[in-house]
């Protein structure tokens, strides 16, 4: 990576934290959710927009990271961190999975065809019947 580039990085990376300290002040996770009163106490639910929108940041989050496991590992624990309960990770992560299987991975794929490889999706396809044709065995694949 050039200098230049690696500059114009830690700018946008530092922008994007200061975005989400501020938004994360602004409006904190706890205030997206519903809260309900039932005869075993109260519980707090996530809207829908709060899961999309905690998905779309944890999305980009991962994205922009260095793109190592570690990283990764660590924006999604940073996450499960916000969101404070196991109960709402899935939501947020299904947010983020659509973000990427929607707006980025279609966009990257649709580059990929015109520019190299029109087979992309076959290969995609091909990728899909492995993955449905390994079993767990001893807990692992």
């Amino acid at each position: 990576m050039t200098q230049d580039r690696e500059g114009r990085l830690r700018e946008a990376l530092e922008q994007a934290a200061q975005a989400k300290a501020q938004a994360l002040q602004d409006q904190p996770w706890s205030t997206l959710c519903d809260v309900y009163a039932s005869e075993g106490g109260v519980v707090a639910v996530p809207t829908p927009a709060a899961s999309e929108l905690m998905g779309r940041r944890m999305a980009f989050d991962m994205l922009a990271s260095s793109g190592s496991a570690e990283d990764v590992h660590r924006v999604f624990y940073e996450y499960v961190s916000i969101v404070g309960s196991p109960a709402y990770v899935l939501p947020v992560v299904t947010g983020a999975l659509m973000v990427l299987a929607i707006e980025i991975c279609q966009a990257m794929i649709g580059e990929l065809e015109n520019k190299s490889d029109p087979d992309q999706r076959i290969h995609l396809a091909d990728a899909a019947r492995i993955a449905w044709s390994l079993r767990l065995e001893g807990g692992s694949v």
